[in-house]
């Protein structure tokens, strides 16, 4: 019989979880570097050391929290015997995990070349699958969804108008975006959706 879930549960599964994407970020950067050598980034001209700056600082934010967190503390907790260590609610650890997330993978995203072109933006549908898998309330993954969302549709049309510059717009290159968008955000919503109604109690 499998033993039910519970907030300890939940909060190793998404330290584990945290620490496989900043993976991914880490990997994705440096092959990109290596793709680009010494050429700077399209938008905010970031190189190598600067993304892995980003990815680092956040990295320690989110696994910090969660390494703080009351639950997780309850592993290690026991060797330091009566040392007063301050700890933080595990569901405020989650909260803050996934908020930190969609930021970082906005920055990098931001600094690869848009929503449209980024190595990092499939890591935009990721995020509220991860929020299903790790129970996370209705509402939370609401919020999730709507920033991500928020995030990616921003990304995708200053994309599209960095990219005007260099190419004459037309009836074409006006509406691509938007269907690209809309294709993009109905296929976010229809897997979140089914996600949901079908995740396991």
């Amino acid at each position: 019989m499998k033993d039910s879930l519970n907030p300890a549960n939940i909060t190793g599964a998404a330290f584990i979880a945290q620490f496989a994407i900043i993976v991914i970020m880490f990997i994705g950067a440096a092959i990109l570097h290596k793709a680009e050598g010494k050429a700077t980034f399209f938008y905010g001209r970031r190189q190598f050391p600067q993304l892995v700056w980003y990815i680092v600082v956040f990295a320690l934010l989110t696994i910090g929290c969660l390494l703080f967190s009351d639950e997780f503390s309850k592993l290690w907790r026991p060797l330091l015997e009566d040392a007063s260590i301050p700890t933080m609610p595990w569901r405020l650890a989650v909260v803050v995990m996934f908020l930190s997330d969609i930021v970082l993978v906005t920055i990098l995203v931001f600094y690869t070349d848009g929503s449209k072109d980024s190595p990092f933006g499939p890591l935009y549908f990721l995020l509220p699958t991860l929020a299903i898998l790790l129970r996370e309330p209705l509402e939370r993954l609401v919020l999730y969804v709507s920033l991500t969302i928020i995030s990616f549709s921003i990304m995708v049309y200053l994309n599209f108008a960095i990219n005007q510059f260099a190419i004459k717009p037309d009836n074409e290159q006006t509406n691509r975006p938007t269907a690209y968008l809309t294709v993009s955000i109905s296929c976010f919503i229809l897997a979140t959706f089914i996600g949901w109604v079908t995740r396991i109690k």
